[in-house]
């Protein structure tokens, strides 16, 4: 009956033991795939008061692959645009009238109207007029031109976006400091300090968080091996063993206590509390 039970006991083990490498696994390919390999991690910008919050583009590195085909196609496009400009002026004549070149003019005005990439350093001048997509390499092409100029604009945004994350977070260790001040004022005039709240950043906004665990979100008991505790034993003897050793003879601390009744600093509020003894003519 011992045996069985030892047996089902190491059965249960290893099934354990099998899930739990399948979740690390898991977690690890996650983590890589969203988190180790991204360029601009994601993250959040929340107001101090306001419930309003601005997240940025997360943005992964840019493959060789992809990176080959924008050299290609940028060549391409180079020496495209080149050649339509060398039979334009070959087959351009002096009868030509303006008004078909102001038509022209127009046509690739309004193939771009409405686009604010341009704006935002998503411009570029090899892109395909929209009139003129007709063959399916070309629209490739485009595909790719568009693909670089999201990118950068999604850059200039995360920019935008650090440079104002880096003044919150300025500003956040200001408002820390006052409160260091005002806290010590509320303490004087018999007020709750503890209303003072320093700002902080959630886990939105300060991502990296997610991977720290807290002992207070553990809500089981830890349990440790025979060794783990032989180690956490002999750890608490040597400690108190130092602790009595330096309670034999601690001068600094006997000076402290005889001078200045154990504190290196008085307090403005004890100095008030102090009972002054009246004069002698008072008693008189």
């Amino acid at each position: 009956m011992q045996a069985q039970q030892d047996k089902r006991i190491h059965e249960v083990r290893e099934e354990i033991e099998f899930e739990n490498l399948a979740q690390r696994y898991l977690a690890y390919l996650i983590k890589k795939q969203c988190w180790d390999d991204m360029v601009t991690k994601g993250r959040s910008l929340k107001g101090f008061v306001s419930t309003y919050s601005v997240t940025n583009y997360p943005t992964s590195s840019v493959s060789s692959e992809e990176t080959a085909m924008l050299n290609k196609v940028t060549r391409m496009r180079k020496i495209e645009m080149a050649v339509n400009t060398v039979e334009k002026s070959v087959v351009e004549t002096g009868t030509k009238q303006g008004g078909e070149e102001e038509e022209d003019e127009e046509k690739v005005g309004l193939s771009l109207h409405g686009s604010l990439g341009p704006n935002y350093n998503g411009g570029n001048p090899l892109f395909y007029s929209q009139f003129d997509l007709h063959t399916r390499e070309e629209k490739i092409s485009q595909i790719v031109l568009i693909k670089d100029a999201v990118r950068r604009i999604k850059a200039s945004f995360n920019d935008a976006f650090t440079s104002v994350y880096r003044n919150k977070e300025q500003e956040m260790g200001r408002t820390i400091e006052r409160n260091v001040r005002i806290r010590a004022i509320m303490q004087e005039l018999n007020m709750d300090a503890d209303a003072v709240k320093n700002p902080s950043m959630d886990s939105e906004e300060n991502p990296e968080l997610v991977f720290q665990v807290l002992d207070s979100e553990v809500t089981v008991e830890r349990v440790l091996s025979k060794e783990q505790e032989q180690e956490k034993e002999e750890q608490e003897r040597m400690e108190q063993e130092r602790k009595e050793a330096a309670k034999q003879d601690n001068k600094r601390e006997r000076a402290l206590q005889d001078m200045m009744g154990g504190v290196l600093e008085v307090k403005k509020e004890d100095v008030l509390k102090q009972d002054i003894l009246p004069p002698d003519f008072m008693e008189e």
